[in-house]
């Protein structure tokens, strides 16, 4: 289905932005490199290869990269402690610096907006944090303000609010011009972090942001469909028209970056292997063999309809990775790996009886063990370690209407799993 080819990078990126140009080319910019140090490196995609680009004003990491209207680019939170803005020129390969928001920042999120300024959202003071050390970095206040850049007068002014402060959230354009943001992190009166699973929606022209409902578990891994609904990684499926969420599958494979591929279906490069959403079947299939290299913050990029680019990324303990693929997509639905009759049945509905046998697994009166089967066999199928499976087992069952309660804690789920 993917078949993957080595591209040369000039330089490692993680936490960095990639950026797709007008011209077709990609631009990274900053992040950490193979020493896990902020640094200014660019790269950019032409043609077939990659060659360095103008370096950073200043060394940048959970920056944010905006394409104008204009082909320029507008990166805002250059410089750590900064957190100041500049341009990109792509015909010259030359950065400008331009006038810092009035909160200087990063952890942020930003997006165009319809008329061509660039909104920018959430995050924390880049001051605040580059002067906290160690655990005193989770009492950096996380903001809730927002502000917009004006390419024309090149100036900044205030934005409405977020109704929650968020950081590391993502916020997605809607096919209307509607803004919608989605997660992220916060951080509770005692100081420590909480993952967000609250989303809130910004109309064109509005003044204040109005809540879009909630998803039951944080979602990371999200992508704007064709059809304007936004798929959720972790099993959720938003529709702007009713401002509301669906549950569907979650995937199994860890999570990464999404891209609807021409056929309909949605590919997922993830932290563990790949794997395709049927939006028809509502389910996911994993391709191929799970991969050892526990890649995370790559980026993806369509560049036609049968090749799609990967960037950057870690395998862990914040080293970036000099990594560049280009991925060559076969639509044939025969070369998604294995198929669902591929294998004898997994022994899902044995596991949940004898789960019911010794009470671990209570159901609601008048449901049987058997509409929990089809699932948790896929669960068993696909996700590729002990730990993996107990985890979106407990989640599944928890969650799952048939379902009373599970007395069963993950790390037991576990164990009775690699005993499976």
């Amino acid at each position: 289905m993917f078949t993957m080819l080595l591209r040369d990078i000039p330089s490692a990126h993680y936490e960095h932005t990639a950026t797709r140009l007008q011209d077709g080319g990609v631009l990274v910019t900053g992040g950490l490199n193979s020493e896990s140090e902020t640094h200014d490196a660019c790269a950019r995609w032409q043609g077939d290869s990659w060659r360095p680009a103008a370096p950073l004003p200043a060394a940048s990491r959970r920056h944010t990269a905006t394409l104008l209207p204009s082909g320029h680019v507008l990166v805002v939170g250059v410089g750590e402690r900064v957190g100041s803005a500049a341009l990109y020129d792509p015909k010259a390969d030359a950065w400008h610096p331009v006038a810092a928001p009035e909160t200087p920042r990063v952890e942020h999120a930003a997006a165009l907006l319809p008329n061509g300024q660039v909104l920018i959202c959430g995050g924390r003071d880049s001051e605040d944090l580059a002067d906290a050390e160690g655990a005193d970095r989770r009492d950096v206040a996380v903001l809730s303000d927002s502000e917009i850049f004006d390419p024309e007068t090149v100036s900044w002014s205030p934005g409405p609010a977020l109704t929650t402060p968020r950081r590391k959230h993502a916020l997605l354009t809607l096919n209307d011009g509607t803004l919608l943001a989605v997660g992220g992190k916060a951080s509770t009166a005692a100081g420590t972090k909480k993952r967000l699973t609250s989303a809130e929606r910004l109309d064109p022209g509005a003044e204040t942001w109005r809540k879009a409902g909630r998803t039951d578990t944080p979602e990371r891994d999200l992508l704007v469909l064709s059809d304007g609904r936004v798929l959720g990684y972790d099993g959720h499926l938003y529709s702007p028209d009713d401002n509301t969420w669906a549950s569907v599958e979650p995937g199994f494979r860890g999570g990464g970056p999404l891209l609807q591929l021409a056929d309909g279906r949605v590919a997922c490069f993830g932290l563990r292997g790949d794997e395709l959403f049927d939006l028809d079947t509502g389910t996911w299939t994993p391709v191929g063999e799970p991969q050892r290299l526990m890649r995370r913050g790559h980026h993806m990029f369509l560049l036609a309809e049968d090749r799609a680019l990967l960037v950057g990324g870690s395998p862990g303990r914040r080293k970036g990775l000099p990594l560049s693929a280009v991925i060559d997509i076969d639509l044939d639905p025969d070369a998604v790996l294995p198929p669902d009759d591929a294998e004898e049945v997994t022994g899902a509905e044995a596991l949940l009886n004898m789960l019911v046998e010794n009470n671990k697994l209570e159901l609601e009166e008048g449901h049987a063990v058997d509409e929990l089967v089809p699932r948790v066999d896929r669960i068993l199928r696909y996700c590729d370690t002990a730990g993996a499976k107990a985890q979106a087992m407990s989640r599944y069952l928890l969650d799952a209407e048939p379902v009373f309660d599970l007395y069963l804690e993950d790390r037991e789920l576990r164990k009775l799993l690699q005993q499976w």
